[in-house]
């Protein structure tokens, strides 16, 4: 059975929340009856109608088929990997499902990472606090770490697991091991040893974890010119382990932002983090394939719900990956590709009851559609195991997060297009009536496995962010889309507010299936001639069997 949406009289429902409760004894037999696991009551909001136009005759950018990348903090391996249970069937198919992707295996305590080649066993100390890693306290002033080890089992463990889920590897490498001012690679020359012997197919390489931020966990600075330097010296080295075809990609530098005040605790010999950037593109030669920072928009110290629905947040990524990019066609030319190569809502493990709930999912899916368009080939989520803002939480179960990022997966594909929504009516809210509550992109579809229905070739997902709280939208697809077919696939919350830690997809409730199997989605075909109507406060994608040009 489709969703039915019941628009009931506000005298006798009363609304706590999002939650519609009935408030008389005839109102609540009919809810009973209808058993409210196949309905969506909502009162009667005013509403916005705009309409949609996509340019589909061709494309905006192309990203990577691994566009939406996986992140694991090193501090697993540090903390005897916690709950990560590497024979845990959940755990596989959960990560399975979010192939094709690479695993970023790195972090604050890469930079304190030895490995020990003729260590077998894991000397990690297992920890089960809600708060997780020594990722989550990255951002503390003079966090000073200790060296820890990583066993070769450990390596073996997770390059399996790796290979089993269909994820391919980037491991990032301690920049701190050091000859005085050059980087030391005897250790990182006994891994590369022990990878080959094994025939480890390692995607990529990274040396180092936010080097412009480094001291405050080392006592250390590392000069932007010499990192450039060590990484030609590690581009050498993979070369000569047998590593050709393996990328290298950095410096990773964090808070790359020109519009703000320079910090001055973020300062390294006077130079702001884009300008620690411009120093290390110098520098470093054609040793790199692409070039990575850090992004977050928010303190998950002081985060609140508010915050996660904030199109100026939003529209600041905009302006940071301008800047970025900026430099990059400056200094880079021959090569501009840029990644996110650690990013998520908020800083510090995530904002506590948001970040892993169904409120961490409007600026995930908006920096999705935000770099995407803007010209960033692939972003790494921080992360998938570990902290608030984990995708999966710390009993391996999912977040909404997660079923947010396994739709994209299998909805959206690598080709970007053109979107833009204009207001047709405004809001009887004048605080509502911007343009900017209402964020939208679209690409070609992903034709993937794990859909109820198949696209054919020449179908486009739009998806959709109200950030609105009082009024629903009504979009209108124009010019060749208006009398196209469309299927709706709605995240909205389960029962709850924004907080919801549980997810409906099209009014059912999204969960792991017997045996921890992923379930497949179904999409609810909608009306012909009816907008798409995206309630206050929700996402959602919409698939048009538009017969685009650019995605034939």
């Amino acid at each position: 059975m489709g969703l039915l949406v019941v628009h009931v009289n506000c005298c006798t429902y009363r609304q706590i929340g999002n939650i519609i409760e009935p408030s008389s004894i005839f109102s609540q037999k009919l809810l009973q009856y209808l058993k409210t696991d196949r309905f969506f009551f909502t009162l009667d909001n005013s509403s916005i109608s705009g309409l949609v136009s996509i340019t589909s005759s061709e494309s905006l950018h192309v990203v990577d088929s691994r566009f939406l990348s996986i992140a694991l903090g090193s501090s697993l391996i540090r903390d005897g990997w916690r709950q990560f249970d590497f024979n845990s069937d959940r755990l596989k198919n959960l990560a399975r499902a979010l192939s094709p992707a690479i695993l970023r295996l790195g972090g604050t305590d890469a930079d304190f990472l030895i490995f020990n080649s003729t260590q077998g066993q894991p000397t990690g100390r297992a920890r089960d606090d809600e708060q997780g890693s020594a990722e989550d306290t990255r951002y503390n002033k003079h966090d000073f770490r200790n060296n820890f080890t990583m066993s070769v089992s450990d390596w073996d463990n997770i390059n399996t697991f790796a290979a089993d889920v269909g994820w391919d590897m980037l491991f990032d490498l301690n920049m701190l091991l050091r000859n005085h001012t050059s980087w030391d690679p005897t250790n990182a020359r006994a891994l590369l040893k022990y990878s080959t012997k094994k025939g480890y197919r390692i995607a990529g390489w990274e040396l180092g974890n936010e080097p412009n931020h480094i001291r405050h966990h080392s006592n250390v600075t590392i000069h932007s010119y010499q990192l450039g330097k060590d990484f030609v010296t590690l581009r050498k080295l993979l070369d000569q382990y047998g590593y050709q075809d393996s990328f290298l990609i950095g410096p990773d530098i964090t808070k790359p932002v020109l519009n703000k005040a320079l910090d001055v605790e973020d300062d390294i010999m006077g130079q702001s983090p884009l300008e620690f950037l411009r120093s290390f593109l110098k520098f470093c030669g054609n040793s790199t394939y692409a070039t990575t920072w850090h992004s977050y928009s928010l303190d998950g110290r002081v985060a609140t719900a508010d915050n996660f629905t904030d199109p100026g947040l939003m529209n600041d990524l905009k302006k940071e990956i301008k800047q970025v990019h900026d430099v990059i066609r400056r200094y880079r030319p021959f090569l501009p590709k840029s990644w996110l190569g650690e990013t998520a809502g908020a800083y510090g493990g995530g904002a506590p009851g948001l970040s892993n709930a169904y409120a961490g999912g409007f600026l995930w899916l908006d920096k999705l559609g935000v770099s995407a368009a803007s010209g960033i080939d692939l972003i790494f989520r921080q992360t998938f195991y570990g902290g608030r803002y984990g995708l999966i939480g710390k009993d391996l179960k999912p977040t909404p997060v997660y079923w947010l990022s396994f739709a994209y997966k299998q909805l959206v594909g690598p080709i970007v297009l053109n979107v833009s929504v204009s207001i047709t009516t405004d809001a009887s809210d004048a605080t509502d009536r911007t343009p900017t509550h209402i964020r939208a992109y679209a690409h070609c579809t992903n034709n993937r496995t794990r859909l109820g229905s198949s696209y054919s070739n020449g179908s486009v997902t739009l998806f959709v962010l109200n950030l609105q709280k009082s009024n629903h939208i009504n979009l209108t697809l124009g010019g060749d889309l208006r009398d196209k077919s469309v299927d709706q696939y709605l995240l909205a919350p389960h029962r709850e507010n924004i907080t919801s830690t549980t997810v409906n997809l099209n009014g059912r409730k999204l969960k792991l299936t017997g045996r921890d199997t992923i379930p497949f989605l179904h999409g609810q075909p909608l009306a012909k001639d009816t907008p798409i109507s995206i309630p206050p406060l929700t996402y959602g994608f919409y698939v048009i069997d538009a017969n685009a040009t650019a995605c034939q």
